[in-house]
């Protein structure tokens, strides 16, 4: 317990999270005054039913109604959605950070003159990734619902927020806050095996962008393997739309990612135990 609060306590003094929190938070700042000025001619009555799901018409999401964060007739049109990319990114990037950037100081040596346990080690460090990047993407989906409240209390609609809805709300943001503790805990885990951020950075852009669009077109019977596809299932907790040979359960799905982060973790663990760091 110690060594994972010292690990905790380092992973935040990292200049690069403190910066990506800041960056964060000004960019849900900037969101909020954009949706302000943009939804002064909103209105409720005028707006038509768009969208078809299941052969049902639903209204298109709107920032102006608060009610459209997390929508339960479709949860993957829900404003609350669009926020998963930018969270799960940032969360990768800062765990990658973390762990990178002590083979790049080469202060790596230093810390093992204290702790020799070198798996003991990595495994607080990846724990503290993942247990920051959890709570900072909590808090993250707080400060973005109080950027875009004034706009719902002034120009739009708060109508709706029932015990069902805050349920459901408070479930998406769980289960988002997940995704962003395993996408860091992913990245640290990247990072440690090249021993820099930009190696990190450069394989989840070629699994996502290459490897992932490969298996779609070539072996479409293996995207229930996919991160892909279990990110947003997970996330929505809903069957996706358009993807019938993907056929994982909510629970299914974040079993498959953390299986994935299980396996990184250990071959990180055994190549750390394993190198010459000097």
């Amino acid at each position: 317990m110690n060594l994972l609060v010292v690990e905790l306590r380092r992973a935040v003094h990292r200049r690069i999270v403190r910066w990506m929190l800041l960056l964060a938070v000004a960019l849900c700042v900037v969101a909020g005054i954009v949706a302000f000025a943009a939804s002064g001619d909103f209105d409720e009555t005028s707006r038509n039913p768009t969208t078809y799901i299941d052969g049902m018409e639903h209204t298109d999401p709107d920032i102006a109604r608060l009610s459209d964060l997390w929508r339960e007739d479709a949860p993957d049109s829900s404003v609350l959605t669009p926020l998963l990319l930018f969270l799960a990114v940032g969360a990768f990037v800062c765990g990658a950070s973390v762990v990178g950037a002590e083979w790049k100081a080469g202060t790596i040596v230093t810390t093992l003159t204290w702790e020799p346990r070198r798996v003991r080690l990595l495994v607080a460090r990846l724990a503290a990734c993942g247990i920051w990047a959890t709570v900072l993407t909590l808090a993250l989906i707080g400060v973005f619902v109080l950027a875009i409240l004034p706009n719902a209390l002034v120009n739009g609609d708060t109508s709706g927020l029932d015990g069902e809805w805050w349920a459901g709300f408070l479930g998406m943001s769980a289960r988002i806050a997940v995704i962003g503790g395993l996408a860091a805990t992913f990245g640290a885990a990247i990072a440690s095996l090249g021993r820099n951020t930009t190696a990190a950075i450069v394989v989840i852009f070629a699994y996502f962008m290459v490897a992932e669009n490969m298996v779609r077109g070539l072996w479409p019977r293996w995207q229930n393997f996919l991160i892909g596809e279990s990110v947003p299932r997970f996330v929505t907790a809903t069957p996706l739309e358009g993807v019938d040979r993907y056929t994982r359960s909510t629970l299914g799905a974040v079993v498959l990612i953390s299986a994935y982060v299980v396996i990184l973790s250990g071959a990180a663990a055994f190549a750390f135990a394993r190198r010459d760091v000097t």
